[in-house]
């Protein structure tokens, strides 16, 4: 089965269960210098950039899924299935995992099927 097909209120639910841990793991010593910026960020805050792997990992997830379809109408439904996953995740205050499926909808590679996005209903459009 694919990640498209579970539904978006359970992929939203599940990716909160993954950033809820993530984000417990998190110590107060990795939030101080900006550790998780410099050369030794897997040291000074690995937990920090296990969740940034993590959004960067969802962010590049849901293009992928999209250009996996071969033709506009599934890959219009598969943006409309991520357009509902981004509003279960706002719904549960998921911002992280909010972000990540919208960083991925707005893509380049994404954003350039303009057949595949006339194919995308109206309804979804607006809440998008």
């Amino acid at each position: 089965q694919r990640l498209h097909q579970l539904p978006p209120m359970i992929l939203a639910e599940e990716l909160l269960l993954m950033d809820s841990c993530a984000l417990q793991k998190i110590i107060p010593y990795e939030l101080v210098d900006e550790g998780w910026i410099g050369k030794r960020k897997d040291e000074l805050s690995p937990n920090i950039t296990a969740m940034v792997h993590h959004f960067n990992s969802l962010a590049l997830l849901v293009p992928t899924e999209i250009l996996a379809e071969a033709t506009p109408q599934m890959r219009a439904k598969v943006i409309s299935t991520f357009i509902k996953v981004a509003e279960a995740c706002h719904q549960l205050k998921n911002y992280n995992s909010l972000k990540a499926v919208l960083a991925g909808l707005q893509c380049t590679p994404v954003y350039r099927l303009r057949k595949t996005w006339k194919k995308v209903s109206r309804t979804r459009m607006r809440s998008f």
